[in-house]
Protein backbone atom coordinates (compact mmCIF):
# COMPACT_ATOMS: atom_id res chain seq x y z
CA UNK A 1 0.00 0.00 0.00
CA UNK A 2 2.81 2.40 0.88
CA UNK A 3 4.59 1.55 -2.38
CA UNK A 4 1.50 2.42 -4.42
CA UNK A 5 1.20 5.74 -2.58
CA UNK A 6 4.86 6.56 -3.21
CA UNK A 7 4.51 5.60 -6.90
CA UNK A 8 1.43 7.82 -7.19
CA UNK A 9 3.38 10.80 -5.82
CA UNK A 10 6.43 10.05 -7.96
CA UNK A 11 4.31 9.62 -11.10
CA UNK A 12 3.77 13.38 -11.06
CA UNK A 13 7.45 13.87 -11.85
CA UNK A 14 8.13 14.22 -15.59
CA UNK A 15 10.97 11.69 -15.62
CA UNK A 16 9.29 9.01 -13.52
CA UNK A 17 8.02 6.95 -16.47
CA UNK A 18 11.63 6.43 -17.54
CA UNK A 19 12.68 5.11 -14.12
CA UNK A 20 9.46 3.38 -13.06
CA UNK A 21 10.75 -0.08 -13.95
CA UNK A 22 13.94 0.54 -11.98
CA UNK A 23 11.84 1.80 -9.05
CA UNK A 24 9.80 -1.43 -9.09
CA UNK A 25 12.98 -3.49 -9.40
CA UNK A 26 14.54 -1.56 -6.51
CA UNK A 27 11.45 -2.06 -4.33
CA UNK A 28 11.54 -5.84 -4.79
CA UNK A 29 15.30 -5.82 -4.39
CA UNK A 30 14.96 -3.90 -1.13
CA UNK A 31 12.60 -6.54 0.25
CA UNK A 32 14.88 -9.40 -0.85
CA UNK A 33 17.85 -7.49 0.57
CA UNK A 34 16.20 -7.07 3.96
CA UNK A 35 15.67 -10.85 4.06
CA UNK A 36 19.27 -11.34 2.90
CA UNK A 37 20.82 -9.06 5.54
CA UNK A 38 18.64 -10.32 8.40
CA UNK A 39 19.45 -13.92 7.54
CA UNK A 40 23.17 -13.06 7.21
CA UNK A 41 23.10 -11.47 10.65
CA UNK A 42 21.13 -14.31 12.25
CA UNK A 43 23.31 -17.06 10.80
CA UNK A 44 26.54 -15.27 11.69
CA UNK A 45 25.64 -13.92 15.13
CA UNK A 46 23.31 -16.58 16.51
CA UNK A 47 24.52 -19.76 14.79
CA UNK A 48 28.19 -18.71 14.63
CA UNK A 49 28.48 -19.57 10.94
CA UNK A 50 31.37 -17.93 9.06
CA UNK A 51 30.20 -14.65 7.53
CA UNK A 52 31.09 -15.75 3.98
CA UNK A 53 29.08 -18.98 4.32
CA UNK A 54 26.22 -17.02 5.90
CA UNK A 55 26.39 -14.48 3.09
CA UNK A 56 26.14 -17.26 0.50
CA UNK A 57 23.09 -18.84 2.16
CA UNK A 58 21.36 -15.51 2.71
CA UNK A 59 22.11 -14.32 -0.84
CA UNK A 60 20.64 -17.50 -2.36
CA UNK A 61 17.51 -17.09 -0.25
CA UNK A 62 17.17 -13.51 -1.48
CA UNK A 63 17.73 -14.76 -5.03
CA UNK A 64 14.71 -17.07 -4.88
CA UNK A 65 12.49 -14.38 -3.40
CA UNK A 66 13.73 -11.82 -5.90
CA UNK A 67 13.23 -14.05 -8.97
CA UNK A 68 9.64 -14.82 -8.14
CA UNK A 69 8.71 -11.22 -7.30
CA UNK A 70 10.68 -9.60 -10.14
CA UNK A 71 9.07 -11.99 -12.62
CA UNK A 72 5.51 -11.49 -11.42
CA UNK A 73 5.54 -7.91 -10.14
CA UNK A 74 8.27 -5.92 -11.88
CA UNK A 75 8.32 -7.53 -15.31
CA UNK A 76 4.71 -8.79 -15.04
CA UNK A 77 5.25 -12.28 -16.43
CA UNK A 78 2.91 -14.54 -14.51
CA UNK A 79 2.97 -17.50 -16.86
CA UNK A 80 5.60 -18.30 -19.40
CA UNK A 81 6.82 -21.47 -21.01
CA UNK A 82 10.37 -20.25 -20.73
CA UNK A 83 10.47 -20.06 -16.92
CA UNK A 84 13.28 -22.63 -16.69
CA UNK A 85 15.41 -20.65 -19.12
CA UNK A 86 14.60 -17.40 -17.31
CA UNK A 87 15.43 -18.90 -13.94
CA UNK A 88 18.69 -20.28 -15.32
CA UNK A 89 19.67 -16.86 -16.70
CA UNK A 90 18.56 -15.13 -13.49
CA UNK A 91 20.55 -17.62 -11.41
CA UNK A 92 23.73 -17.28 -13.50
CA UNK A 93 23.52 -13.49 -13.34
CA UNK A 94 22.82 -13.68 -9.61
CA UNK A 95 25.70 -16.08 -9.04
CA UNK A 96 28.03 -13.61 -10.74
CA UNK A 97 26.43 -11.02 -8.45
CA UNK A 98 27.10 -13.33 -5.49
CA UNK A 99 30.75 -13.63 -6.50
CA UNK A 100 31.00 -9.83 -6.75
CA UNK A 101 29.17 -9.57 -3.43
CA UNK A 102 31.57 -11.97 -1.68
CA UNK A 103 34.67 -10.32 -3.15
CA UNK A 104 33.49 -6.87 -2.05
CA UNK A 105 32.51 -8.22 1.37
CA UNK A 106 35.88 -9.95 1.85
CA UNK A 107 37.90 -6.91 0.73
CA UNK A 108 36.05 -4.51 3.01
CA UNK A 109 36.05 -6.84 6.03
CA UNK A 110 39.79 -7.45 5.56
CA UNK A 111 40.44 -3.69 5.76
CA UNK A 112 38.44 -3.46 8.98
CA UNK A 113 34.89 -2.58 7.88
CA UNK A 114 32.11 -4.29 9.89
CA UNK A 115 30.61 -7.09 7.77
CA UNK A 116 27.11 -5.55 7.80
CA UNK A 117 28.44 -2.23 6.45
CA UNK A 118 30.52 -4.13 3.91
CA UNK A 119 27.37 -6.00 2.89
CA UNK A 120 25.52 -2.71 2.34
CA UNK A 121 28.32 -1.46 0.06
CA UNK A 122 28.21 -4.75 -1.86
CA UNK A 123 24.41 -4.58 -2.15
CA UNK A 124 24.54 -1.13 -3.76
CA UNK A 125 27.16 -2.16 -6.31
CA UNK A 126 25.62 -5.54 -7.14
CA UNK A 127 22.11 -4.04 -7.43
CA UNK A 128 23.09 -2.16 -10.58
CA UNK A 129 24.78 -5.23 -12.07
CA UNK A 130 21.70 -7.40 -11.45
CA UNK A 131 19.21 -4.81 -12.68
CA UNK A 132 20.95 -3.93 -15.91
CA UNK A 133 21.81 -7.48 -16.91
CA UNK A 134 18.44 -8.99 -15.92
CA UNK A 135 16.59 -6.26 -17.79
CA UNK A 136 18.63 -6.87 -20.93
CA UNK A 137 18.89 -10.67 -20.79
CA UNK A 138 16.50 -12.44 -18.42
CA UNK A 139 13.31 -10.42 -18.82
CA UNK A 140 13.96 -9.01 -22.28
CA UNK A 141 10.65 -8.57 -24.10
Amino acid sequence: MIIKYIKKILSKLPFFKRIELMFDYATISLFATIVDVLLLYALTEFLNINYLVSATISYCTGLLISFYLQKTYTFKEQHTKRIHLQFTKFTIISLIGLLLNLIILKVFVEIGVWYIFAKIIAIIIVFFWNYLINKRITFKK
